[in-house]
């Protein structure tokens, strides 16, 4: 990372379910935890400036929701 000039953060599993959340509610997407962990960093460099608005990123999501719905318990994609 420090070659390349990159950076590292982490995110809460509350931001990882958020970004699930959030993927489900705009894109029809039942990710994964791990997928929502994408969004919740991506939005986390966008607020430091790590990532510029005009610029386009691929986010993965490799898993599906399906193998976590024990961990959505009373939560409401709304």
């Amino acid at each position: 990372m420090r070659e390349s000039g990159g950076t590292a953060l982490s995110v809460s599993d509350d931001e990882q379910m958020n970004g699930a959340d959030l993927m489900g509610r705009t894109q029809d997407i039942f990710a994964a935890p791990e997928g929502g962990a994408t969004v919740a960093a991506c939005q986390k460099l966008l607020q430091k400036g790590w990532i510029g608005k005009d610029e386009k990123v691929v986010l993965f999501n490799t898993g599906s929701g399906h193998k976590y719905a024990h961990l959505r318990g009373n939560r409401v994609l709304s």
